[in-house]
């Protein structure tokens, strides 16, 4: 007879706990068309029979109803009893019977609806007629594109007026349709790409019908216009996110005003002179976000050709702080020294963790003012690198400038060494990163390092541990070795 597992012994109320929070962490707000949560469903009920029977017998698992056939939307509204109900997917039509039969079911349950988000056309927005009294979230995108009839002047989105509505997200709808919408019980506000002409000073004023603005998404170019040159002040605004490709949006920034800035994303494609005036006019917002929270760590990434990403971040709550991409980067080594010498120049000296996620675009030619912005990060303790990001620092802790002599160290205060698929040496070659790494060490005048951990080594040899072991007091190594391209060299150990 086999012995019940210690998971089998948990009693079923903590089974849905757990199960519920793993379908809480894998699912956004609001609900995504992708039918990530009836697949996540469906998954958890194929593991085993007590899971399915868990997910059958608790109405909390079917709050999530994606729009699908007549059939399984009723189920899973029956089977929810009388919770909310959060609604995905795509209706942008009621032309079929089975369109209709669709709709007809979002009606019935109107005022269990909390959460909606619809995939949808001008054309049916315009016949809808579905009241929803309750509903806290409301996520539209609307398909019909720059053609669509934008003239005919009703309330395009009356029925979608909650006196609960906290979260906006509005994606591809005419500006004039999206503007009533704003009231003071919004929180959260998204606009992507908006048909019609919104100019920086335009948007600022329409914002100010919404006092209690935590939240700000701006995607779309904003279109030229002069206004009135005064701060405009969001009391409670906390996160901005915004897309910066030319003089309006940097115009957007300039006259902003939010006390309690503890989150700024910055996703800019503007030319390298716009990108200058831009960072120049954001640093008053930076230098308010740094000011509002600690920001200890930083992340450095360049994913791809002509793009660079810098993040500096307060350790614990990843998602605040300051987070510029650079989506269209034409002179890297005049940005990065920028970064370091006037953007960002006051707070590196702060960074305590730094990350370096994997990418392949480090070999440009831009080596030397990388080291130079590391060498700002003079208290950094932990360096976390990731498969690729080892090219970040392609000479090890240290470097040297043209016609110097002498290498420069940079972190001098490491204490943590973080090495995850990391490739230590190069195919056919005698050269490596960890190479680099032990000559860097053999050259720092620092302590050893307190601790460096391994995990799934690509293409190490054996030995490796051994002279580490030289630089580093304790090192935790997983002896995994991910071979990569084919390689099948052996973990050291």
């Amino acid at each position: 007879m086999p012995v019940p597992s210690g998971f089998d012994r948990l009693p079923d109320e903590l089974v849905t706990e757990i199960l519920l929070q793993y379908l809480s962490s894998h699912t956004p707000i609001p609900l995504r068309r992708d039918k990530r949560y009836m697949h996540l469903r469906a998954g958890i009920m194929l593991v085993c029979t007590r899971f399915r029977d868990v997910v059958y017998g608790d109405g909390a698992f079917w709050q999530g109803v994606t729009i699908t056939s007549p059939g399984v939307m009723k189920a899973a509204m029956t089977r929810s009893g009388t919770r909310p109900l959060s609604v995905d997917g795509y209706l942008d039509r009621q032309d079929t019977r089975e369109e209709q039969a669709q709709l007809m079911l979002i009606a019935d349950e109107a005022e269990r609806i909390r959460s909606l988000n619809l995939v949808t056309s001008r054309e049916l927005l315009s016949l809808w007629k579905v009241e929803l009294p309750n509903l806290e979230v409301l996520a539209l995108e609307d398909t019909s594109g720059p053609d669509a009839d934008d003239d005919q002047e009703f309330d395009l989105l009356k029925y979608f007026r909650s006196p609960y509505l906290k979260i906006l997200c509005l994606d591809g709808l005419a500006y004039k349709d999206i503007k009533p919408m704003f009231a003071e019980t919004i929180q959260e506000l998204v606009i992507s790409e908006p048909r019609g002409d919104i100019t920086a000073w335009r948007l600022l004023t329409d914002l100010r019908a919404m006092p209690n603005l935590r939240k700000l998404t701006v995607a779309f170019d904003m279109a030229e216009g002069a206004g009135t040159h005064t701060l405009v002040e969001y009391p409670h605004l906390e996160s901005l996110t915004l897309k910066m490709s030319g003089f309006e949006e940097a115009e957007f920034l300039r006259y902003l005003d939010a006390p309690r800035l503890l989150e700024i994303r910055l996703n800019i494609f503007a030319e390298y002179a716009m990108t200058f005036v831009g960072m120049m006019i954001a640093r008053r917002l930076l230098d308010r976000v740094a000011a509002n929270q600690q920001l200890d760590t930083a992340m450095f990434h360049s994913p791809g050709a002509r793009q660079l990403y810098m993040s500096l971040m307060a350790e614990g709550a990843p998602r605040r702080g300051i987070h510029l991409a650079f989506k269209k980067v034409e002179h890297l080594k005049n940005l990065i020294s920028c970064l370091y010498s006037l953007f960002l120049d006051q707070y590196l000296g702060a960074v305590r963790n730094l990350i370096l996620p994997s990418g392949k675009r480090y070999v440009d030619g831009a080596t030397t003012r990388r080291y130079q912005l590391f060498e700002a990060m003079s208290n950094v303790r932990c360096l976390r690198i990731e498969g690729w990001g080892s090219n970040t620092i392609s000479s090890g802790l240290d470097y040297r400038r043209e016609k110097e002599k002498e290498y420069r160290p940079v972190f001098p205060c490491l204490e943590t060494l973080e090495l995850d698929s990391v490739r230590f040496w190069q195919t056919k070659a005698k050269k490596g990163f960890i190479n680099d790494l032990m000559k860097s060490f053999k050259r720092r005048k620092a302590q050893p390092l307190k601790q460096l951990t391994v995990t799934n080594a690509i293409r190490s040899k054996e030995g490796d541990l051994s002279k580490l072991r030289k630089y580093v007091d304790k090192i935790n190594w997983d002896g995994i070795e991910n071979g990569g391209e084919g390689d099948s060299s052996v973990a050291a150990v």
